[in-house]
Formats: C-alpha cells, sequence, structure tokens
C-alpha cells in the first residue's frame, strides 16, 4: 500500500467511515500503555504502537553520556528526545539512582507525551500503543516517515464544497491473502489484528467501520444458530464483558473447519510447541490444532484433537476465577486433553 501511495503523484486524502471509539468497550483503561491493547483507527501504522530501542550509551564530554535510540516510526524521535530529562554521569547520587530503579517509558493517556524513567539497563527493548487521535497521527507519521503529499479528511467534501459534482472512481487494491493476517494472528494471540479485522469485515458488510454493528449484523446472519446467544463486545477479547459458552465455541470451530477445510484450519491455526502453545503439546505435536485466550484469572483453550485412533474431536475448556499460577492451570488441561487423545 506504502509503495502504491509514494508511486503518485497527485494530492492524497486520507478518508475513512470510521464511526468507533479508540478503545473498546469494557476494556480497562489503565492498560493503554501495554503493548496487547492497541488503539483502533480507520488506517493503523506500524501496527499503532512505538517500537523503542536502547542501544547502550554515547559519551558526549565531562563524563556525560547520552543514549543512543532506535525509534520506529521515527517520527516519535522527538517525543523519546524530550522524554529524556537525565543524563546518565558519574555523579554518586545519579548512579545510585540509575543502579536502583527500573528503565520503563509511559505515555500519557491522552497524547503522546512520554515519560521516561531511566534505570539498571544499557539494553532496552519495548512497544507502546501511540495516541492515535482519530487518523491524525497516522497521518503525521506518513508525512514525516514516508514523505507523503497527505491530508486528513475527505476529498469529496472538498469536491462538493467548491460546487462541483463528485465523480470518483474507486479501486479496491488488495496486497495480501487473507491467511497471511489469520495465521499470525492466531500464533501470536495478536489483539490488534484481531480488532483491525473485524473493522475490516465491518467495512466490507456494511460500508464504515464498527464493532458494535457488525457483531449485531454477524449474530443475526452467519451466528444466529449458535447454541447460546453470546455477549460479544470486540474482535479480541480483551473485555470481560464478553460472554461465550464451551458449546458455541465448538459450534463456531465446526463452521470454520467445515468453511475453510482441514488442512487451512492447520495452516492457520498454532500446534504443539508453536505460536501460544510453544511451551506445550511438544511430545506429541500434530495432534492438536488450537487457540488460547487469556485474562488475569481466567485462561481458555479451543480446537482440534486428533486422536489416536485417527479421529478429529472438537474441544473447548474455559477455566476462571482461579488464584493459582496460570500455567498450573494449563499444565492440568494438558494433561486431561491428552488423556482423551490416548483413550479415544
Amino acid at each position: 500500500v506504502l509503495d502504491f501511495l509514494k508511486a503518485q503523484h497527485k494530492s492524497i486524502y486520507l478518508s475513512g467511515n470510521y464511526i468507533d471509539s479508540a478503545l473498546g468497550y469494557g476494556w480497562a483503561w489503565d492498560d493503554y500503555n501495554d503493548d496487547y491493547m492497541v488503539e483502533r483507527n480507520a488506517f493503523p501504522i506500524y501496527g499503532n504502537t512505538i517500537k523503542v530501542e536502547l542501544n547502550g550509551y554515547n559519551y558526549i564530554g565531562q563524563l556525560s553520556y547520552k543514549p543512543n535510540w532506535n525509534i520506529i516510526p521515527s517520527y516519535f524521535r522527538p517525543y523519546i528526545d524530550e522524554g529524556f530529562k537525565m543524563e546518565i554521569t558519574t555523579n554518586y547520587s545519579n548512579l545510585a539512582k540509575f543502579n536502583t530503579q527500573k528503565f520503563f517509558i509511559r505515555r500519557s493517556r491522552t497524547s503522546n507525551k512520554l515519560n521516561l524513567y531511566q534505570g539498571n539497563s544499557v539494553f532496552y527493548k519495548t512497544e507502546i500503543p501511540f495516541y492515535t487521535d482519530g487518523n491524525k497521527t497516522s497521518v503525521e507519521i506518513l508525512k514525516n516517515d514516508f514523505q507523503l503529499n497527505i491530508t486528513e479528511g475527505s476529498l469529496t467534501d472538498k469536491i462538493l464544497y467548491a460546487g462541483t459534482p463528485a465523480r470518483l472512481r474507486w479501486h479496491k487494491i488488495k496486497t495480501q491473502p487473507t491467511d497471511s493476517l489469520f495465521k499470525p494472528m492466531m500464533h501470536r494471540s495478536d489483539n490488534f489484528f484481531a480488532e483491525q479485522a473485524l473493522l475490516m469485515v465491518s467495512n466490507e458488510y456494511l460500508g464504515y467501520m464498527s464493532t458494535e454493528k457488525i457483531i449485531e449484523t454477524l449474530l443475526s446472519a452467519d451466528l444466529k444458530t449458535v447454541p447460546q446467544k453470546p455477549k460479544w463486545v470486540d474482535g479480541c477479547g480483551l473485555s470481560r464483558y464478553n460472554l461465550f459458552t464451551p458449546q458455541s465455541f465448538v459450534y463456531i470451530l465446526k463452521k470454520i473447519k467445515t468453511e475453510f477445510g482441514w488442512e487451512r484450519v492447520k495452516n492457520i491455526l498454532p500446534t504443539g510447541g508453536t505460536g501460544t502453545l510453544s511451551s506445550y503439546y511438544k511430545k506429541d505435536s500434530g495432534y492438536i490444532y488450537a487457540k488460547t485466550g487469556t485474562l488475569s484469572n481466567n485462561c481458555a483453550l479451543s480446537g482440534y484433537l486428533i486422536t489416536k485412533k485417527g479421529k478429529i474431536l472438537i474441544f473447548s475448556v474455559l477455566n476462571n476465577n482461579y488464584i493459582t499460577s496460570a500455567v498450573l492451570v494449563r499444565k492440568a488441561v494438558e494433561r486431561f486433553l491428552v488423556a482423551i487423545r490416548e483413550n479415544y
């Protein structure tokens, strides 16, 4: 898409039919600084995150050092430089503070102001969701990092404002096979991909981007025969308002297998020792294809299990309200599913 845009020698207008909020219904607002809760918008870029890497410090004289940053997008470099207030020196009070505190970066909730807290690390890497402000930040990044002549707003509106009828030709550009989105989404359990994919579905079905409206549409059409009507509010499952039963997940998985075909399903979902199952089901990898789901005190696993007799079983295991380590629960689920595989 960027190659296409850079090849144009005309004015570019970014116009999106986005009528949703940046954060989902029921998301924990104070998680806004964490990379699993990225803001949504009509034109995401760089995953709507700032990728920050600290690669040591450069000596600048008089026993002072400045950090060596790698920042993507480069648009945010001034924000990092401005947010970094304290240089490392041989001053004992500074060194004492440096050696005892953790290095981290925190963004302001409603702006891209960054506060950097120095700590005992010469190397540091993180991703921080940036404040999208609709499409405004995306436009600024496109201008800065790719030198695009781009303006936020509708070209149609500008033509009508000038008193000329809008006669626009629309050309849809598809750049990636669908499964090149689905596979990393499932293997990484990528919340951002899931949210934006649902918004793109909304745009195809309804002509505008609305999580609430596309969910209503899907539940009344494609999923109207789901066994127990779910409470469904977002694309990724971050909200605790989402309420699905195991039987509903089994219904959906059966529908996916029928419509996608078994070989495509196996290509998309992680198996033992891969993706979010990288620490589990290693002994006999290739007999399970499943998707994890995790919130604090809740973890789930739903998918397909091939038994020793060659049967394909569809399963959904939901665990909630435990106060132990999630690892203990996942290990218990692993023993349960392995026993089913061995005996059926």
